[in-house]
């Protein structure tokens, strides 16, 4: 066999290719031949003879190195423990500290804190956010998996077939592009979450599209005139400033938001409705009110949720760092929108 034709070309030698080789020696053969005939490249044999070969006594106390091919296996086998990435899990304590207590106290993402970690103290060493979820697995660090909101939804949604529904109002397909591109401030997405599937207290829930900053409000039902008390208290604390925040609102097709005229006529808002069974087309208010449910769970009635919660779920949310914004919160990102040039 040619030694241009290597059939293993780049691969490590087999337990079977050493028996050879050290059969192969005893026979007094030499490196090139023992190449050839395993069809190897000539310095892979001569790095494996020379790494591998062991020192032996002769019958005349002469020392000597012979080739085994048992102990080169073992070796091979001790030297391949020691290849790879080493984890620098004692470099970074004060990132993996930090990152546990944001992740089990304040419910943050593993993502959010190592980011912010990043902003608030860049001389500490670091590691990527995947690099983080590898030791989770691996159970290097205090963080598991059932700490994670996320890790662990492993529930299939059944599939639904979408029955038609009447469209209440303005169409989403005539928002503006710069809404759509989130390229001003002041429009937001709408939504309603609710507990107990009976006549209880639900929350009403507004995203702002660029900023994701977040309002939540309790309302005593599912009522449209509800939700413009909820919009007339907002305006009040808004004051001169509401005109600038509030520019448009993106909702679905419930009834609490069917009174888009009257919206628009009082508050001088524009109100966009979603196509029906599609939430994605309000995406970031969707994934706000699933942080609602970390701590407000599904089936718990919303009048037993005391109003401090609900306070400190808003500002849980407001202050959350996020990656889109390089690792601000969103009330530093809009303050910084809303800053004088």
């Amino acid at each position: 066999m040619g030694q241009e034709n290597y059939t293993r070309k780049k691969k490590h030698l087999t337990v079977m290719e050493r028996a050879k080789i050290e059969i192969l020696l005893k026979q007094k053969k030499s490196v090139s031949e023992i190449a050839r005939e395993l069809g190897r490249c000539k310095s892979v044999i001569s790095r494996e003879i020379k790494q591998s070969s062991v020192e032996q006594l002769d019958s005349e106390m002469r020392k000597r190195n012979r080739y085994f091919a048992d102990s080169a296996q073992r070796q091979y086998e001790e030297r391949r423990k020691e290849t790879g990435c080493k984890y620098k899990l004692s470099k970074v304590l004060p990132l993996i500290n930090y990152v546990e207590s944001k992740v089990k106290n304040d419910k943050w993402s593993p993502d959010a804190a190592i980011g912010r970690a990043k902003l608030e103290s860049p001389e500490w060493l670091t590691i990527s956010t995947k690099t983080y979820y590898n030791y989770i697995d691996l159970g290097l660090v205090g963080v598991k998996p059932l700490d994670l909101l996320l890790k662990v939804r492993r529930k299939p949604k059944k599939a639904r077939i979408a029955k038609r529904k009447k469209q209440l109002g303005r169409c989403i397909s005539e928002r503006p592009e710069e809404v759509n591109h989130r390229q001003t401030v002041g429009d937001w997405e709408v939504d309603t979450v609710i507990g107990k599937r009976d006549k209880s207290g639900v929350l009403l829930t507004l995203t702002e599209r660029k900023s994701c900053f977040e309002i939540i409000r309790r309302i005593e039902e599912r009522t449209a005139e509800c939700v413009k008390e909820v919009l007339a208290s907002i305006k009040l604390q808004f004051a001169q400033n509401f005109n600038v925040m509030f520019k448009s609102l993106t909702s679905d097709n419930g009834s609490e938001f069917s009174d888009s005229a009257g919206i628009e006529k009082k508050f001088g808002i524009p109100v966009y409705y979603a196509h029906p069974y599609s939430s994605w087309e309000r995406g970031t208010n969707e994934n706000h009110n699933g942080i609602i449910r970390r701590f407000i769970p599904k089936g718990k009635s919303i009048d037993d949720v005391p109003d401090e919660l609900i306070v400190r779920v808003q500002d849980f949310m407001n202050n959350l760092p996020r990656k889109r914004f390089g690792y601000r919160t969103p009330t530093e990102y809009l303050t910084e929108l809303l800053a004088p040039a």
